[in-house]
């Protein structure tokens, strides 16, 4: 780290390996790769690092700005920010040159309609979308246990009607099916319900058990959850656990082998959450719905809860977050209108 003439991509590779490598999940892990090889054709990357100015730090972020979002931007520039600091501290350089740095992003070469088109973009399913896709997605598992596990679901447009026919295919559709439907009831990662065991369902206690996730990117098997906030117990009611004892029935009935235990996971094959989405577009084709990803079905739990008054705490809580920041920056206009509402409760009480 203090050998003469380094250049800034090669200090910024070391320092990855020494002091964020050893900390990280593969798929944080992958955005430094795409930024160090962003480094290595970019002029910033091969000066040297200690004859780097706050313009060179600059020109880089308003070329990398052009064709970025802005989040992609911002995550960039805290890493190569803390990179900087670090260097200061270790007396490499005497000042950080990443500070005050103007952010650009192509947000900022967006016209009035585009920025609106954006920012109305569907994010979550309403209240009344929930119910329905909620009680038509428990019918297509209902129908769908009836078949046998190679059966690949199809649909028919325009009418609340599935047909299910035998395919040789290597996925279990069923799967994907209660990926969608433990998303839509628990809010949780994509990531953490494929990390799901058997002895992940407590029946007694009516709780579900997050302590790992499935790595899904990354080749499969277990791993860490994304932080330590995200080990948790998440209530569940009674309408789950029956669906989740039924398919426990049917793995069983079907001698459907799993990977290392993953409920979701068929074994040997690789999952990839494209499957689920498919399938889900489907659904909302079927039940003319404006379509979100299984991702969204996160934040459509949240801002149901939200909607229903439930505490931010809690609600950061069952979502994994150490604090409620992220509900308030993500849902800052649904807690507007539920403040509005406890106003009034406020005044009719007083």
């Amino acid at each position: 780290m203090t050998q003469k003439g380094i250049t800034f991509v090669k200090y910024f590779e070391r320092w990855y390996e020494t002091y964020r490598k050893p900390k990280l999940r593969p798929v944080s892990a992958q955005k430094y790769h795409i930024l160090m090889r962003q480094l290595k054709i970019s002029k910033l990357g091969q000066m040297e690092l200690k004859k780097i100015k706050r313009k060179d730090v600059q020109e880089f972020f308003n070329d990398f700005g052009k064709t970025r979002r802005r989040v992609t931007v911002l995550d960039n520039h805290k890493f190569i920010k803390a990179s900087f600091a670090d260097a200061v501290l270790d007396g490499l350089i005497k000042t950080n040159p990443c500070s005050r740095i103007e952010i650009v992003s192509v947000e900022d070469n967006w016209d009035v309609m585009k920025r609106k088109e954006v920012r109305e973009k569907k994010k979550w399913l309403e209240l009344d979308e929930y119910k329905k896709t909620k009680l038509y997605l428990i019918g297509m598992l209902n129908c769908s246990f009836q078949q046998d596990e190679k059966a690949e679901l199809l649909f028919k447009n325009n009418k609340n009607e599935i047909v299910s026919v035998l395919k040789p295919r290597t996925y279990v559709p069923q799967m994907a099916l209660m990926t969608i439907y433990v998303a839509l009831k628990t809010g949780a990662r994509v990531s953490e319900i494929l990390g799901l065991t058997k002895e992940d369902v407590d029946f007694d206690s009516a709780t579900l058990n997050i302590d790992k996730t499935w790595d899904y990117k990354f080749g499969g098997g277990f791993t860490e959850t994304k932080n330590t906030s995200s080990i948790r117990k998440i209530g569940v009611d009674k309408e789950f656990l029956r669906v989740m004892e039924i398919y426990f029935w049917w793995l069983d009935k079907h001698n459907i082998k799993t990977d290392q235990g993953a409920i979701f996971v068929k074994e040997k094959v690789k999952v990839h959450n494209s499957l689920p989405n498919s399938i889900l577009k489907r659904i909302f084709e079927c039940l003319e719905i404006e379509p979100i990803s299984l991702h969204k079905l996160r934040h459509t739990h949240a801002s149901i809860l939200i909607a229903q008054g439930i505490s931010l705490q809690v609600i950061a809580k069952r979502l994994g977050h150490s604090d409620t920041s992220m509900i308030q920056k993500t849902y800052g206009h649904l807690l507007e209108s539920v403040e509005e509402r406890e106003n009034k409760r406020i005044l009719e009480v007083i």
